[in-house]
């Protein structure tokens, strides 16, 4: 007879898989769930919720310890999985799986490289919202992308420092770009550049928007942001076609933008730093896409001190407008202003309100 009671999981006393499973047990404690298929989509979202809990132990922990705990977890072997059979089991492995991968290779390698030319990194897209729970790359499936936010030294950086050779290559852009780019940083130094590249070994794209100190000063300080653009140097066209974001009250907007060619190679997106409505007799303020990509976690992997001053001033800006939706009746949410809003689990939005929190000292 199998059993689904998540104390009695074989995995829950396991040496590997110890500490993620008693993760997993707590948070559903925390929910009185005691069956695996009691409330089984519930389950599933917070035992993913607590594995991203556990990761965030990072910061104390050696990563690629926590790594090959959760690894553990997904293994097959039966003696973790003995006499448990639960329908939402191999969904929530392969939840896990394919951010598992993506992490080991991060951290593992990746990031130790870019600490020699960048400041500070932020993930960003899905790796950083839906990690554990909505990133994709199983057989069935395109893999999504891990997408990082860079901030480059002074010193900037050259073709081989974003680069591994047999691994990591950059045979899906264009080189010359990424040249031209950094070549024209003296005229343009608040520009920002996306450049694409591919793990060949693990099968999976890797998005870098890159950009100076200054850029990243333009696209978060918006006081006077109305009056002032960013450009990012990309290799996609809209052609025209409406853009849709969101407010911090989640209201839908039309953007505003001006595309252009590159003289780098490829397109130009160019937008206002900041937009204003006025709703209720109040003015409300917007900052743009390029802000809104560190959005809700701000999830840095590594970062300067001036950088870190940055992002704290732009999350006391973003609570002072907050401030003037609240006035005009409205509910803000740091989560809202993302466009893949819609795609966060409820544990999550309500973790990042947390944060926000803390970040900005109101708790």
């Amino acid at each position: 007879m199998t059993n689904t009671r998540f104390d009695l999981w074989p995995a829950i006393n396991h040496p590997a898989t110890l500490q993620v499973s008693r993760s997993i047990a707590s948070m559903w404690s925390a929910h009185n769930i005691v069956h695996a298929d009691q409330e089984p989509a519930l389950a599933m979202d917070l035992a993913s919720f607590a594995i991203d809990q556990y990761w965030d132990k990072r910061f104390q922990t050696d990563p690629m310890e926590l790594l090959d705990h959760i690894a553990a977890f997904c293994s097959k072997e039966s003696e973790i999985w003995r006499e448990f059979e639960w329908a939402g089991l191999s969904p929530l492995l392969e939840r896990i799986r394919p951010t598992v991968k993506v992490l080991r290779f991060l951290y593992e390698s990746y990031l130790p490289q870019l600490q020699r030319r960048f400041s500070s990194c932020f993930v960003v897209g899905s790796l950083s919202y839906g990690r554990f729970y909505s990133f994709r790359g199983n057989e069935h499936e395109k893999p999504s992308d891990l997408d990082l936010f860079l901030v480059m030294n002074e010193g900037g950086f050259g073709r081989a420092d974003i680069l591994q050779p047999g691994i990591l290559e950059d045979s899906v852009d264009e080189p010359r770009r990424l040249d031209k780019f950094l070549r024209g940083l003296n005229e343009r130094p608040t520009d920002l550049m996306n450049y694409k590249l591919f793990n060949s070994r693990d099968g999976f794209g890797v998005s870098l928007t890159i950009c100076t100190e200054d850029g990243l000063r333009n696209i978060l300080e918006f006081g006077d942001g109305e009056h002032r653009s960013t450009t990012l140097h990309w290799n996609t066209c809209l052609h025209g076609r409406s853009v849709r974001r969101f407010d911090l009250a989640g209201r839908p907007y039309t953007v505003r933008y001006r595309e252009g060619e590159s003289d780098f190679g490829g397109t130009t997106l160019t937008l206002p730093v900041a937009t204003t409505e006025i709703f209720k007799g109040q003015q409300l303020r917007r900052f743009n896409g390029f802000a809104e990509m560190l959005t809700p976690r701000f999830d840095w992997t590594f970062q300067s001190e001036k950088v870190r001053a940055l992002i704290l001033s732009f999350v006391r800006q973003i609570e002072d407008i907050s401030r003037d939706f609240v006035k005009a009746g409205l509910t803000p949410h740091i989560c809202n202003v993302h466009c893949r809003h819609d795609r966060f689990s409820h544990q999550f939005r309500d973790r990042m309100a947390s944060q926000f929190n803390n970040l900005n000292g109101l708790t």
